[in-house]
């Protein structure tokens, strides 16, 4: 059975991997997965930012996917109409017009309204159904899991941390959700870009 490991040990393997240590060597010595090693390089890693101060991958990956959300926020934003300092029933008008065009937490959090009481509205109408409602909420949680594993979890894999929240699901539908999104697992191209 093996140890497990604390976030410094798992560094000081990528940093030995980054030090030149092939990847082979590595995995017998410590008794671990390829795909593990790969996923520890994905997120211990470090990369020199612009100024040649080091920064860790996974400080990258959260710095990222923090942009991308405001960029898409920005977007919301521009197209609108209107903005957060606007009244609720004109932000609830704006945000109706791009439904479907942008995910609801990016609807919501640009436009500062929060998620229920955007449902409640959408909710009203007679072609939104309940499944519609669910289904954009399932993007909504298949998503953050996906982002919270540094975009490694595959479908099976998210379905299980959803499990654990308590948000049942199966991994086909997962799957489905994820394929609509354009989510892939770089868990597939891990040998691929880590070679060694």
């Amino acid at each position: 059975m093996s140890v497990k490991l604390t976030d410094q040990e798992k560094e000081s393997i990528v940093a030995a991997y980054t030090g030149g240590q092939p990847v082979a060597l590595l995995c017998a010595k410590h008794d671990i997965p390829r795909s593990t090693l790969y996923s520890w390089i994905k997120r211990y890693q470090t990369l020199k930012s612009s100024t040649q101060s080091d920064v860790c991958y996974n400080d990258y990956h959260n710095l990222k996917r923090r942009a991308d959300k405001l960029e898409e926020q920005l977007k919301v934003l521009k197209v609108a109409g209107c903005g957060m300092s606007a009244p609720l029933r004109e932000k609830l008008a704006a945000l109706e017009k791009l439904y479907g065009q942008f995910s609801v937490h990016v609807l919501c959090e640009a436009l500062d309204v929060s998620r229920g009481t955007f449902y409640n509205h959408i909710f009203r109408r007679k072609e939104v159904t309940y499944y519609d409602k669910r289904r954009e909420e399932m993007r909504a949680h298949v998503k953050d899991v996906f982002e919270e594993s540094c975009q490694l979890y595959g479908a099976k894999k998210i379905c299980a941390v959803l499990a654990e929240r308590e948000i049942i699901t199966s991994p086909k539908y997962v799957a489905g959700l994820m394929q609509e999104m354009g989510l892939s697992s770089v868990r597939k191209d891990s040998k691929r870009e880590y070679s060694g």
